[in-house]
């Protein structure tokens, strides 16, 4: 009888200190919010290179006001799937090519990160004669910056989900501050909050 109601209470123990250290560690940190943060539908046109608004129109569709400061989000495409159709056609032989190489599924909305995944290596240096070497070079780098800006929709939905959270716990005086720093690497770095 004792085990059937020590095992809930062990649970129940590590469950309360685990939120009470995460209480004190979030109040804690380089950028922190003190008051509830907003966010902002934008919907503005973001200044990016031309050679990634050739796979569709790149826009701020959030904002957050932070301690009173309105810092934007990522940049993302204003139609995802638009652009991961254009990058599919227009980088047709590199994706072939990098599917060859490393045995990967087709290039798409669930693949893109195992894509780029493998590309890291070749960022700072030349690609390899089976990637096309200097003829795909440009290429490349046009389709990395393509991948970047496609991964900010998933980061901005992580971050506004963080901002939520604090949210909570700022409204219900949880704790008086909340630490930004999980997502500090979400903002642009030139965020007026960071």
């Amino acid at each position: 009888m004792k085990k059937r109601f020590l095992v809930p209470g062990a649970v129940a123990l590590v469950l309360v200190l685990s939120v009470t250290a995460f209480f004190a560690i979030s109040s804690h940190g380089r950028i922190t919010a003190t008051e509830p943060i907003s966010l902002l539908s934008k919907n503005t046109k973001a200044a990016v290179s031309p050679n990634v608004q050739v796979f569709d129109s790149v826009v701020i569709k959030n904002a957050a006001v932070i301690n009173g400061k309105e810092s934007p989000l990522l940049c993302t495409f204003e139609n995802p799937s638009h652009a991961m159709q254009v990058a599919k056609e227009r980088d047709a032989e590199f994706l072939q090519r990098m599917k060859t190489k490393w045995n990967l599924e087709d290039f798409d909305a669930s693949s893109w990160k195992t894509y780029q995944k493998h590309l890291i290596p070749y960022t700072g240096g030349k690609l390899p004669d089976d990637l096309g070497g200097d003829k795909l070079e440009s290429q490349r780098q046009e389709f990395e910056g393509f991948l970047a800006i496609y991964g900010d929709e998933e980061l901005n939905q992580k971050t506004m989900r963080y901002f939520r959270f604090a949210n909570f716990l700022l409204q219900t005086k949880l704790v008086h501050q909340v630490s930004l720093d999980p997502v500090a690497g979400n903002l642009p770095a030139d965020s007026p909050s960071i």
